[in-house]
């Protein structure tokens, strides 16, 4: 999301908890009801986006597969 754009955001999402990346290919990402998706171009704002979630990721979880492979993969890291 936006939170990541906003650098002061940094240090108390990191104070507040961990913060994981759900990672996913721009054509597999569900379009109906995002404002942002439907009235941009989704490959320009990822390409802005990009630099800042990989600062702000602890984690980076691969969200291409199915919905029980990323929940264990998340589950492999908190617990």
């Amino acid at each position: 999301g936006g939170a990541a754009l906003h650098e002061e955001n940094y240090a108390p999402l990191h104070q507040n908890g961990v913060i994981f990346w759900l990672r996913r290919d721009l054509d597999k990402l569900e379009r109906d009801g995002r404002p942002l998706s439907r009235a941009g171009n989704l490959n320009a704002m990822y390409e802005m986006r990009e630099k800042r979630y990989l600062r702000f990721a602890d984690y980076i979880i691969d969200n291409n597969r199915a919905l029980e492979d990323t929940v264990e993969d998340i589950r492999k890291v908190i617990l």
